[in-house]
């Protein structure tokens, strides 16, 4: 009967099976238990937000967009930036932008999934780590259309390397992971004090305009400390240089950019590992 159990119920793992493997692994184990749910969850939240409309396809493909048409018709109408970096200023904001607001929304898409789903990991053994992966889903989705949109303005406005735009693709991966293990670690100190939540969002407003997203910052003393002290930056800036030049400003910074995602992530993993039980008590 025990066996028949544990075939029929995929999650959460039996208590035996959670003391196995590293905190990291047994975090994300329910990941792979759960593969089915885990994809039909991923397209509920990519749809929800448009299932209410008429136009709904419509919407969920212009609303990714929309930053970077703002800031390109600036760029192209207005002539509001200039050249930067010998790279152009229409692909140099939609790059930026695409690659920022891939960042920011998974750094923010833990916090925002348990809050958005409180009720239901109040009152199931739902995995937390399941929730914000299925916030991510929409991330993904949402940077898949700003890429495609890129990816038309780099045609149209500079020259381009193929191998650079797929060691960017590895790039993002890199970030991903990154912003994954700030997200989770963000999550733990949101779930102990919920007032961090608005002052995370008011530092990555002023992050946007320090971050090589729209304009290099200016080379002096300070800013380049300010700027090697900033992985989105490091981020944005190596793959804008790989995508158009087909190699990085800096294989030091990309290196060191590899290693620091690790880092956070292992990291992050492991915290959330540990404070899960606690984070799902203050959903209540």
């Amino acid at each position: 009967m025990g066996a028949r159990q544990r075939s029929a119920i995929n999650w959460p793992p039996l208590e035996e099976e959670e003391r196995r493997g590293s905190a990291t692994v047994r975090l994300y184990r329910p990941v792979f238990q759960t593969g089915k749910h885990l994809g039909r969850a991923l397209i509920r939240e990519i749809l929800a937000p448009y299932r209410e409309t008429k136009l709904s396809i419509l919407w969920a493909l212009l609303t990714p967009v929309v930053p970077i048409t703002a800031y390109a018709f600036l760029k192209i109408f207005l002539n509001a930036f200039p050249s930067s970096d010998g790279i152009d200023p229409a692909v140099y904001i939609a790059v930026g932008v695409t690659l920022w607001f891939w960042m920011r929304d998974i750094v923010f898409s833990g916090v925002n999934g348990l809050n958005r789903n409180k009720t239901m990991l109040a009152q199931s053994r739902f995995p937390l780590i399941n929730t914000i992966l299925i916030a991510q889903g929409n991330v993904i989705f949402e940077a898949s259309i700003r890429i495609v949109f890129t990816m038309g303005l780099i045609a149209v406005f500079s020259s381009w390397s193929f191998a650079g735009i797929l060691a960017a693709g590895v790039m993002m991966f890199v970030m991903a992971v990154m912003s994954h293990g700030i997200g989770l670690v963000l999550a733990v100190v949101c779930a102990s004090s919920p007032d961090f939540k608005n002052l995370s969002d008011i530092v990555f407003r002023y992050a946007f305009f320090v971050s090589n997203v729209l304009f290099p910052l200016p080379k002096n003393d300070w800013t380049i400390w300010l700027y090697w002290l900033n992985p989105f930056a490091i981020a944005i800036d190596n793959t804008r240089y790989l995508i158009v030049y087909g190699e990085p400003k800096s294989w030091i910074e990309i290196s060191a950019l590899v290693v620091l995602a690790l880092l956070v992530f292992m990291a992050g993993s492991r915290l959330f590992y540990f404070a899960k039980d606690q984070i799902r008590e203050t959903l209540i």
